[in-house]
């Protein structure tokens, strides 16, 4: 088992190095995943088996499918919108300038008006 291990991580360093792959891919996350499922499930097809098994096991897999395309779906909105905070940053602190500059013309404006007709 850990001779398999040890092959199976070897394959994975070669793959990430040959395909270029960080580590914090969300490629690498769905592996994981997967890596984990395997270990934890024990999927066992006794040689008699009738149907009902079999498509248990295929609806088990279909499930874990459907699972980790959501996961990555999840996972690619959320790279997205941590991209799209520092634009929000320049687009509100272009609006803190124009209210800056707003505020100013008012006050100046004020002023002109209060000593032309007050004073």
């Amino acid at each position: 088992m850990n001779e398999d291990k040890n092959n199976f991580d070897e394959a994975v360093s070669e793959w990430r190095r040959k395909n270029g792959i960080r580590d914090d891919d969300s490629v690498l996350q769905m592996l994981e995943l997967l890596k984990i499922f395997f270990q934890n499930v024990k999927i066992e097809i006794p040689p008699d088996t009738d149907s009902i098994q079999l498509i248990t096991v295929r609806v088990s897999l279909q499930t874990l499918t459907q699972l980790t395309k959501d996961f990555s779906k999840e996972a690619r909105e959320l790279k997205q919108e941590i991209r799209s905070v520092p634009q929000i940053t320049q687009q509100l602190s272009a609006g803190r300038t124009v209210a800056f500059v707003c505020v100013a013309i008012a006050s100046l404006l004020a002023g002109i008006l209060i000593g032309k007709f007050l004073l």
